[in-house]
């Protein structure tokens, strides 16, 4: 698998995308980040097993097919010394190789096929909410989760929909903290079941 990118745009993805990893977990395979590649596209995929972010990364050239998993801070730092405009990745089973005008790096890497799955949106059926509003909704809410409790419901952010509105609220058991928002709905759904518990550390990756 070889592809040519711009470095500021992997630089970028690569810093959204570790967001979700790990610096200590039981499973070290976490502490990476999977390259997938297929039909002319690179989409970066991390998680923590509680929150995954897939990120297509915008300049890229390659015909093609393939998965590496990318040390996350090795390749981070790599992309901060490099200097040149575009930069070349190239992987073979065991070893990922960067290149970047006169500088060539080769990085071990691990299985792909190992790194937990993080599902695409594929959905026909979903609500939408304008995205400035949705990030202000979160920025009114989250500060009134608890990180520290054990009780999971109060570490997250409830969503409510409906075919009209969107809700979110949030409490710590002492302050309590509910916005609301124009909603529409794509498709036919079942608005029963449309009140998860979102985790706060997703909540303020979507606000940024």
């Amino acid at each position: 698998m070889k592809l040519n990118c711009h470095r500021a745009s992997l630089a970028t993805a690569l810093q959204i995308v570790s967001g979700v990893v790990p610096t200590r977990t039981p499973k070290e395979i976490l502490k990476n980040v999977k390259l997938h590649v297929d039909g002319g596209k690179a989409v970066l995929i991390g998680t923590d097993q509680e929150v995954g972010i897939r990120f297509e990364v915008a300049g890229v050239e390659t015909d093609s097919t393939g998965e590496v998993l990318l040390p996350t801070q090795r390749v981070v730092s790599i992309l901060r010394e490099l200097n040149d405009d575009h930069v070349t990745l190239e992987a073979t089973e065991r070893t990922l190789i960067i290149k970047g005008g006169q500088s060539e790096f080769s990085l071990s890497t691990e299985d792909p096929s190992e790194f937990p799955p993080v599902a695409a949106f594929e959905d026909s059926e979903y609500f939408t909410v304008s995205a400035p509003t949705l990030r202000e909704m979160i920025k009114r809410t989250i500060f009134a989760t608890d990180t520290e409790s054990t009780r999971y419901a109060l570490g997250g952010v409830l969503l409510e929909l409906t075919p009209e509105r969107a809700t979110l609220a949030a409490t710590d058991s002492r302050r309590l903290a509910v916005v609301s928002s124009a909603a529409q709905v794509v498709g036919e759904i079942n608005v029963e079941n449309a009140t998860p518990v979102v985790p706060s550390k997703a909540m303020q990756l979507i606000e940024r």
